[in-house]
């Protein structure tokens, strides 16, 4: 009797990065790509039998992949001695390729600079695989409001929710396919809900409130700005700082030059 033994040689010495040391989260506003924020890469606590010139100088990658809609990301990080001495998030940016956070799976790769070769990898990677719960950031809900286009209201215990008027006829595309509408209505409705967070201790203190101060956070320069013994920010201080992220959220999505190129564009028959 004849057994067949499948061998598997590791000639390259690949080495598996454990999905549960990957920590990456993915935001998802309506009517504007997800964004993505990887805490750690899990490179610091895996053993290395490269030679550390090799794997110190060796590139990261990011790949974002949607079998479903054949959506693709290949983002190239920066070299593992730059990632793994980074505190905080080491990185974050935004899923152009997607027009949605849902069934993403990412692949992080780490290619030798000198020779090419894969020396790490780790595949098929979902936000909140850690066990971490995910949120939605901002709901969109149809409700009746008369002549008001929306509004911006919040559910206890879920955060913030556009209600756009259910009278619109194009109330569907509200805030995914008109650019007037996502930049007025995205980058307020940012502002309401961080000057809320800021002046309010308790709300900050929700899973909903922590995860929007941590989006917020990617598009400023540092953390939001602590309160008083109380929890209450300084109001001048809330608003330099949630101006500074209105900046990067702007800049991000270039709403005033969308705004324009839809202002130029023709007319449809």
């Amino acid at each position: 009797m004849r057994i067949n033994v499948k061998r598997q040689f590791n000639y390259t010495e690949r080495i598996k990065i454990p999905k549960k040391l990957v920590k990456l989260r993915v935001w998802h506003v309506d009517g504007a790509p997800p964004r993505i924020v990887v805490d750690d890469f899990g490179l610091n606590q895996i053993s290395v039998p490269h030679e550390a010139e090799e794997w110190l100088g060796a590139n990261v990658v990011l790949e974002a992949n949607r079998h479903t809609t054949s959506s693709f990301q290949r983002v190239e990080v920066g070299l593992v001695s730059d990632i793994a001495g980074r505190s905080g998030a080491q990185y974050s940016g935004t899923l152009e390729q997607f027009d949605s956070d849902e069934n993403i799976a990412f692949t992080i790769k780490v290619v030798s600079a000198r020779y090419g070769r894969l020396l790490a990898e780790a595949k098929n990677i979902r936000s909140g695989d850690d066990g971490a719960e995910k949120h939605e950031l901002l709901k969109v809900q149809e409700h009746d409001l008369g002549q008001e286009p929306w509004r911006l209201t919040w559910e206890d215990g879920f955060g913030p929710i556009i209600q756009v008027n259910k009278r619109l006829s194009d109330r569907d595309n509200f805030l995914t396919r008109d650019a007037f509408m996502q930049g007025a209505a995205l980058p307020t409705a940012l502002r309401m809900v961080l000057l809320r967070l800021l002046m309010d201790p308790v709300e900050r203190e929700t899973s909903w409130g922590s995860e929007w101060l941590r989006f917020a956070a990617t598009f400023a320069a540092g953390e939001a700005p602590e309160g008083d013994e109380d929890g209450r920010v300084d109001w001048i201080d809330a608003e330099r700082w949630v101006n500074e992220v209105l900046t990067g959220f702007c800049d991000r999505f270039s709403y005033t030059d969308r705004i324009n190129d839809a202002v130029a564009a023709p007319l449809e028959d």
